[in-house]
């Protein structure tokens, strides 16, 4: 009785969106791009061309937020990766599953060094979503110039 009790609590309060299991990190990544999936270490090395490297840094707390743009992805030491958007971070991990990164110092997954990759224009197919967010971002940029 205690397990049918827990189990019908646990689907009351489920998390919406995917897991982790249905969505890890690096799937996150290359679905909200529009890209053929790659693992995180495949993304870390420049997922076959399509990504180029834009920022090295030797931790996540020395990213300079400011050169970042829409889409670019940050990838952790080659186990993990994030996605740039809105203004903030956003991953899947098996703890919270894919949100907002609820980075903490010394977590194993934001450990050690960081890349931010950029998707090449020519790297593959795009969402139109994709090339207007693009469009919106350019054109405030350009205006806050």
């Amino acid at each position: 009785m205690k397990l049918l009790l827990i189990a019908i609590a646990l689907a009351l309060f489920a998390k919406p969106g995917p897991r982790y299991i249905e969505e890890n990190c690096s799937q996150f990544v290359c679905r909200r791009a529009h890209r053929m999936e790659f693992k995180a270490q495949e993304l870390w090395d420049g997922a076959n061309g399509q990504l180029r490297v834009v920022q090295a840094q030797a931790q996540f707390e020395d990213l300079i937020v400011e050169d970042l743009r829409e889409g670019d992805v940050i990838a952790f030491h080659g186990v993990h990766v994030a996605l740039y958007t809105h203004g903030g971070f956003m991953d899947s991990t098996p703890e919270h599953g894919a949100g907002r990164l609820q980075y903490q110092a010394g977590d194993r997954w934001y450990t050690g060094p960081v890349r931010v990759l950029r998707w090449q224009e020519n790297g593959g197919s795009r969402g139109s979503v994709d090339l207007a967010a693009n469009a919106i971002f350019s054109h405030h940029d350009d205006r806050a110039n």
